[in-house]
This record gives structure tokens, C-alpha cells and sequence, in this order.
């Protein structure tokens, strides 16, 4: 970390000249997978120069600054030397030495590299910061993270970003009256075998005896992720379990327009962080949308962009 006001100063500046020079060059790019590539790129510059506004603002010089703690954070071969020890892997296998941890505040974690593809990236803003920290600290006590809110404001795009910069491979199931206990099984066994996070869309659409029924498993299921437990039984049959996996739901609101959601049961509640999703900014994420694809006064076309579409609901 940059220790001083100047050195993170010239790294701005060194941010912003790099940022330039890849948006002049998406602009006259014509190759559809360059242009993919250099919108990602364009995206992190952004939200890196974004971090070091906020460590300058904030007059962050220590690496145990709570402004620096809260950033999504990669180390090589940090865990040698690690003030955490929540990650029961991590602590206690020796063949990890030379593997990349990630660290948001107190929590770690292993990276590891599922291959994600050259698949666009979600725009940085504070909610989806708000959401990686609950997201994170939710796991770290082995919970799983509880999005909620309206239809549109990023629940499950958050989960695959997040999922996707810890290298690992997001399920994503929309949830609706048809899916029974049994159905939940199969997919809890497939998740914990293959290390995969599975994201239940929608969990609220389950019916209300399901949502009871399936309580215990994901309780067995997250008892086993936080003690290390190597193996467990689901309705009789037994499965390995990977400790990078992970269970997360989405909830939109019961109320007019949204029907045929359930109220969860208490039990359920509690095993789920909850992280209140609320209206995304759109100008903010139109703008930087439009400066990763090349266009220079991307500030000014946004608010038009958002106001035209905001004129035509």
C-alpha cells in the first residue's frame, strides 16, 4: 500500500493517463472480443482510481486503516505471514503457500480459479461495496448472504460479480412453486461436491412447506462449511463437501406486484445475512458504462441517456 499523500496522488495520475489511453483505444477497436477485454480493464481503472480518492480523502497511510480493511483485497502467498486465521483451509493446509488469498476486512478467503470466461463486468458503485462486505462477513461466520430488495437493483448480478473475483463458479436457480425438497437436495449435493456457489433466485416463491423442510439442510450444510467437516448427510445420502462452496438467496419485496412470495420462517432467517438492496444509481452507472466503450464526454451523455429513459417509463 502507498504510504504517503504523494505516492497515492501519482498514482491517480498514473491511473487516469493509463484509463485515457485504453478508452482512446476502445474507441477504434473493431475486434468485438478486444473491445470486451479493454471494458473490463477500463472498469477496475475506474474503480481503483475510485479507492484512491477515498484513501486520500479519508488520509489512509496504514494498511490497517478500516478505509483500506473494507476494499475486496488479493494477496500472493499472504497467508505465511496472516493476521487472520478464519479460514479453516487456509490456516491448516501447507500446500497453500504459494496460493492467492483475498481479504475484506477480517475475512479471507482462497482464490481458485474457476475459469470465468471474458464476461462483462458489473459497474462498482457503494451499494455493490456495501454488498461484497455483508456478502463476505456473512461467509466468515458461515452464513450465507441475503440480498433483498426490488426487481433491478443488482441482487444477483452482486453475487456473480463476487463470485466471479473469487474465482468461483456461481449456479444461479430461479426459484417457483414447482421445486420440491427432493429437487432442493440434488442441487444442495451438486453445490457442496463441486465447490460451486449456488444463488437461489426469488427464494420466497418456494412453497412455505419447503422453505420449512429445507431449513435443516442448509443448516447441515453451513455447520459443515464452518467446522470443516468433510463429509455430511442429505436425506440419507452422504457427500463430500468443498469448503469453498457457498449458499446465497435473493428476495423481492411481498407486496403489490410481486405475488405469490412467502414470508420466510424464522429458522430459515437466521441461517441468511440480510444486505437491503436499494435503487442502484443510474447515473453513475451509465457514465461508466459509456466511458469503458470509448466515449470521451460520457458524463453528459449519461444524464441525457438517464433522463430520456427515465421520460419514457
Amino acid at each position: 500500500m502507498y504510504t504517503s499523500a504523494k505516492q497515492q496522488k501519482n498514482m491517480k495520475t498514473n491511473e487516469h493517463c493509463t484509463n485515457s489511453q485504453e478508452s482512446n483505444v476502445q474507441y477504434s477497436t473493431h475486434s468485438r472480443l478486444q473491445s470486451c477485454k479493454l471494458s473490463s480493464l477500463i472498469l477496475d481503472k475506474i474503480h481503483s482510481i475510485d479507492i484512491i480518492d477515498q484513501l486520500i480523502r479519508n488520509g489512509a497511510v496504514s494498511s490497517k486503516d478500516w478505509i483500506w480493511q473494507r476494499q475486496l483485497r488479493f494477496y500472493i502467498n499472504h497467508n505465511q505471514n496472516s493476521m487472520y486465521n478464519y479460514t479453516t483451509k487456509i490456516k491448516n493446509d501447507d500446500n497453500n503457500s504459494m496460493k492467492t488469498s483475498i481479504c475484506m476486512a477480517d475475512a479471507e478467503f482462497l482464490y481458485t480459479f474457476e475459469y470465468q470466461g471474458n464476461s462483462p463486468r458489473l459497474v462498482h458503485t457503494p451499494l455493490t461495496d456495501k454488498c461484497y462486505l455483508t456478502l463476505t462477513q456473512a461467509m466468515r461466520m458461515g452464513l450465507g448472504g441475503n440480498p433483498y430488495g426490488p426487481a433491478g437493483t443488482g441482487k444477483t448480478e452482486s453475487v456473480k460479480a463476487l463470485g466471479s473475483m473469487m474465482g468461483r463458479q456461481v449456479l444461479v436457480f430461479n426459484c417457483d412453486e414447482g421445486i420440491d425438497l427432493r429437487s432442493m437436495t440434488r442441487i444442495f449435493v451438486g453445490i457442496v461436491k463441486c465447490g460451486a456457489w449456488g444463488c437461489f433466485d426469488e427464494f420466497n416463491r418456494l412453497e412455505e412447506s419447503v422453505l420449512s423442510a429445507i431449513s435443516m439442510q442448509i443448516q447441515i450444510i453451513q455447520d459443515a462449511l464452518k467446522c470443516g467437516t468433510p463429509q455430511i448427510n442429505l436425506l440419507g445420502r452422504t457427500t463430500n463437501v468443498d469448503p469453498n462452496s457457498g449458499l446465497f438467496i435473493t428476495l423481492n419485496p411481498i407486496a403489490k406486484g410481486y405475488g405469490g412470495r412467502q414470508k420466510l420462517p424464522d429458522n430459515l432467517k437466521q441461517l441468511f445475512r440480510p444486505v437491503s438492496m436499494t435503487k442502484p444509481d443510474s447515473d453513475l452507472i451509465a457514465e461508466m458504462i459509456l466511458f469503458s466503450e470509448g466515449f470521451s464526454n460520457a458524463q453528459i451523455l449519461s444524464r441525457k441517456l438517464v433522463s430520456v429513459f427515465s421520460l419514457a417509463k
